[in-house]
């Protein structure tokens, strides 16, 4: 079941990119926007990472 709801949350992520990146595309975003969405994303992938090691661990 775990397993699970990461593959689910995987395939959220990667559309809520996909969105960011077509935004930027029709310019809809400017770049600064668009870098700046892009390191929050990154940043959120960084804690959801940690945090799944963190719940292994214990």
């Amino acid at each position: 079941m775990f397993k699970f709801l990461i593959v689910i949350f995987i395939l959220v992520l990667a559309l809520i990119y996909f969105g960011n990146y077509l935004d930027y595309k029709k310019q809809r975003i400017n770049k600064k926007e668009y870098d700046r969405r892009v390191r929050l994303f990154i940043a959120l992938i960084l804690i959801i990472i940690a945090l799944l090691v963190w719940l292994k661990k214990r």
